[in-house]
């Protein structure tokens, strides 16, 4: 698993493009937590742990446009789940 736990830029293959994401079954959640684009073979794209944090999130998945350093990726998805709650009551991570 450190393929995706060292947290640097990966290259999709076909492999990830199919993968169990979060549960989901053939690729269905592989794709960017921040702006939501699909990833298709030779994107790069990065694994984020983000679980460690105060407050912790999920960790999440981000393509090379939404990309930056950690703790920018952090302050980015913060305001997206604080968004999703706002407007929809919930973040894509609490209703699969």
């Amino acid at each position: 698993m450190t393929r995706f736990t060292d947290q640097k830029p990966l290259v999709a293959t076909e492999d990830d493009i199919m993968g169990p994401w979060s549960g989901g079954k053939n690729g269905k959640y592989f794709y960017c937590r921040l702006c939501g684009y699909k990833f298709e073979v030779g994107d790069v794209y990065r694994w984020v742990n983000l679980v460690n944090r105060d407050p912790p999130l999920p960790n999440i998945l981000v393509c090379q446009s939404c990309d930056g350093t950690n703790d920018e990726v952090y302050v980015k998805a913060l305001e997206h789940h604080k968004i999703a709650k706002a407007l929809y009551g919930h973040t894509w991570d609490e209703v699969k």
